[in-house]
């Protein structure tokens, strides 16, 4: 998915109260279980979800991009991550969503889910050990320090305790629970 693109275009993000404005030259993408050079996928299985890469990074990278899926608006996974504004405090994002969460500075470095755009070579590095096949990158990314989804459950459970939400639910539900419609991005 083209951020800038699909989001931003007629105004459709409001980036007085979002952080999607940092992605705007960026794609979500996925990752699937397979290494393959064919031009079809029949059956995948998602094993990185939501990933956000630099458009030029993409589009540089030896990544060969054998299919496009019709994208389902409800199945969208933004990474979910925290971010420390440390004029207005510690926030839960994810996508459009925005949450104040009451966590401190110790607690923060402590978990140390940070998120951010990937940038040339990372989309391999973090896909690979997902797949098993770490020993093809030789600099590996541990995905439990880019999205909540694959920290640690006691992590998980904790931040997502804090802001109130349920961890297992769709990024599609926490949005459209605070106002935002992702199936407006595909009309």
């Amino acid at each position: 998915m083209d951020i800038e693109k699909q989001c931003f275009k007629n105004g459709l993000v409001d980036t007085e109260n979002t952080s999607l404005d940092e992605y705007l030259e960026c794609y979500l993408i996925e990752g699937f279980d397979q290494i393959k050079n064919e031009s079809k996928l029949d059956t995948y299985k998602v094993v990185l979800r939501g990933f956000l890469i630099d458009k030029e990074s993409l589009d540089d990278d030896d990544i060969i991009v054998i299919d496009n899926k019709p994208v389902d608006p409800k199945k969208i996974e933004f990474p979910a991550y925290l971010f420390n504004s440390y004029f207005k405090g510690i926030f839960f994002e994810q996508g459009e969503v925005k949450i104040p969460i009451n966590l401190s500075e110790d607690k923060f470095n402590e978990f140390a889910v940070r998120g951010g755009v990937s940038y040339n070579g990372a989309f391999e590095a973090a896909l690979l050990p997902l797949i098993g096949k770490q020993e093809l990158t030789d600099t590996p990314i541990d995905m439990k320090y880019r999205d909540i989804y694959y920290a640690d459950n006691n992590i998980q459970d904790e931040i997502y305790s804090l802001i109130g939400e349920d961890k297992n639910q769709s990024y599609y539900d926490l949005a459209l629970k605070h106002g935002f419609d992702t199936s407006r991005f595909f009309q």
